[in-house]
């Protein structure tokens, strides 16, 4: 009885200790920051590694009242003092990759450190844990040299027993050997048959795509290919809104649309007038365009960044692209609409959104409907992948109809748990990925966050 008591204060003493760890061994957690800032992981992710250092350093100074969205929004991504961070969701689309990278970190790279750094959901103030693995190792890897005397003493006897019983000649020993080196041949075939079998089965194995998440990022990010990510063009969006004007793709390569100064009303005529110069996007766009930034990649000087105006179209044949935009504010969509079912359509005369679906199934409706000022704040989202336009790369577009509209699409896109089981289904008998593309419907709720649910999927052959 008394054991027991004893081993439940010895429980509750040591989860104490963990909630404090970064009062009482600061040196240590301070230690486990540097040592993920260095890893392979973070070397190189420098948005990743100031937040997590900046949240480190004030939960280690017991700062942790200073931590918030705003505080990190100007101190570690240089946001102006009282930014609204509901428009501007760089802080949490950053905490949610830290959050999946620290993961994957303490799960390969950092599986063998004693203390781990984790970010809870629902707030940015890190906790520092002990994971036991020191004294795990200690125990298991035991030096020689620490055995107790008579131990040495007695493998000392065995080592000269055994020296003793093998010294003298043995007829049989050439035979034995012959038939070990035998058996050995037959059983390193009979492996190499079997791992022959598996890789021809998982080609993909050899090049370290372990989920489907992970082959979509090997098709968007391949080593022998350039990948441009392409944010939308928001002066375009602001043209076509107070102009009444949908703008083909031949017209905004072009720029003719911006000839005549008749269609834009007088107050916005100054912000036209120099259109070609001028390069405008979202934050939503900024913001995923750094997080696909931060994925790893074999060749990460082959990803660009391209605005919508500068691309050309033979770069939608010759190199891989991420569109981040609907066909309102990124032209370069409208080439792929007949590879997509699901569309997001600006109605000029009407002023609002379409949500169409071009072959409905059953129970979906042919479009979906949208509501100026809805009080749900309800908005739509779209992802697919397609082809390039010479089949020789791939596309992946990221639309919305509002910026919380993106935001679901990135959250949902960078979500294992949610992709997966679509990607799945969307991988061919050869282990390639297939065209796909998924219809999002996110509401926007009280406290910032987006509440996202499929709408509708489609895998296409």
């Amino acid at each position: 009885m008394d054991t027991q008591a004893l081993d439940g204060s010895a429980i509750a003493s040591a989860a104490t200790e963990d909630e404090a760890l970064a009062v009482q061994n600061p040196e240590g957690c301070r230690l486990a920051v540097r040592t993920v800032l260095r890893s392979r992981s973070f070397a190189k992710a420098n948005r990743l590694s100031a937040f997590l250092e900046y949240v480190c350093r004030l939960t280690i100074e017991r700062r942790e009242a200073e931590i918030n969205e705003v505080n990190i929004g100007t101190n570690v991504f240089e946001r102006p003092a009282h930014y609204n961070a509901s428009d501007d969701t760089i802080v949490r689309t950053t905490a949610r990759l830290l959050r999946q990278r620290l993961q994957a970190y303490y799960e390969g790279e950092g599986c063998g450190e004693s203390i781990r750094i984790d970010i809870p959901r629902g707030g940015y103030v890190p906790t520092f844990s002990r994971t036991g693995l020191l004294q795990t190792s200690i125990q298991v890897a035991e030096p020689q040299s620490v055995l107790r005397p008579e131990a040495l003493e007695q493998a000392k006897d065995e080592e000269g027993t055994n020296k003793a019983s093998s010294a003298g000649p043995s007829r049989s020993k050439p035979l034995w050997r012959f038939f070990q080196f035998f058996a050995f041949l037959i059983v390193g075939a009979g492996l190499g048959a079997i791992l022959a079998t598996i890789l021809i089965a998982h080609p993909d194995w050899l090049h370290g795509a372990r989920s489907p998440s992970d082959k979509l990022w090997a098709a968007l990010f391949p080593k022998d290919r350039n990948t441009l990510i392409v944010p939308a063009d928001t002066l375009l969006q602001m043209y076509v809104k107070s102009t009444h004007h949908n703008v083909s793709i031949d017209d905004y390569i072009t720029g003719d649309f911006v000839r005549s100064s008749d269609a834009v009303p007088p107050e916005l005529a100054g912000l036209f007038q120099d259109y070609r110069a001028k390069r405008y996007t979202a934050v939503t766009s900024v913001a995923l365009a750094a997080e696909l930034g931060e994925i790893p990649k074999p060749a990460p000087e082959r990803m660009q960044v391209r605005f919508a105006r500068d691309l050309q179209l033979n770069d939608l044949k010759q190199s891989n692209a991420i569109l981040i935009g609907a066909a309102q504010n990124d032209p370069w969509v409208q080439l792929f609409r007949k590879d997509l079912v699901f569309h997001l359509d600006w109605d000029i005369l009407n002023d609002r959104w379409q949500i169409l679906n071009d072959h409905p199934q059953a129970g979906e409706p042919t479009q979906w409907p949208w509501v100026r000022n809805d009080p749900e704040r309800k908005s739509y989202s779209q992802i697919a992948f397609v082809p390039n336009l010479n089949g020789s790369g791939s596309v992946l577009i990221l639309a919305g109809t509002s910026m919380a509209g993106t935001q679901a699409a990135s959250e949902f896109l960078f979500n294992p748990q949610k992709m997966d089981p679509i990607l799945k289904r969307a991988l061919r008998p050869d282990g390639s990925l297939g065209p796909f593309e998924v219809l999002l419907q996110a509401n926007l709720l009280g406290n910032g966050s987006i509440n996202a649910k499929i709408a509708g999927v489609r895998v296409h052959p």
